[in-house]
C-alpha cells in the first residue's frame, strides 16, 4: 500500500475532481468504457472527499479504484481551466494560478510515480 502526500493546492484540485466523481452518474459517464463498476468509483471518491473536507492531507492507495480515481483526478484540466477563467477575470492573482499550475504538474507526478 502506498500513501499519497498532498499539499494544500493539490488537495484543492483533487477534492474539485472528487466532487464530480462521487456522483454515481458523473462517474459512469467517465468510467464507461473502463472494467471499473461506477459505483465504486463514485463510493471510494465519496470517501477519499470526506478525507480531505475533514482535513486530511493523504490518501491511502490501497485499491485499484482507488489508483484509477487518482489517475482520472490528475488527468483532468476543469480546475485549471477555471483558474484560467479566474485569472483572465482579474478574480485570481497570477501567484495563486501558478501555484495551481505548479499543484497540478506535481500531483500528476506523484500520482504516476504511485504506477511505479
Amino acid at each position: 500500500m502506498s500513501i499519497l502526500k498532498l499539499t494544500k493546492h493539490e488537495a484543492e484540485i483533487l477534492e474539485h475532481r472528487l466532487e464530480f466523481l462521487a456522483d454515481p452518474d458523473n462517474a459512469r459517464d467517465v468510467f464507461e468504457d473502463t472494467a471499473h463498476d461506477p459505483e465504486s468509483i463514485a463510493t471510494f471518491a465519496e470517501r477519499m472527499l470526506a478525507s480531505l473536507q475533514n482535513g486530511g492531507r493523504s490518501i491511502a492507495v490501497d485499491h485499484p479504484v482507488v489508483l484509477a480515481v487518482l489517475d482520472d483526478c490528475a488527468e483532468d484540466d476543469t480546475f485549471l481551466e477555471m483558474a484560467r477563467e479566474a485569472l483572465n477575470s482579474h478574480t485570481l492573482s497570477r501567484q495563486t494560478a501558478s501555484r495551481y499550475r505548479s499543484a497540478a504538474a506535481s500531483l500528476k507526478s506523484k500520482v504516476s510515480w504511485l504506477h511505479s
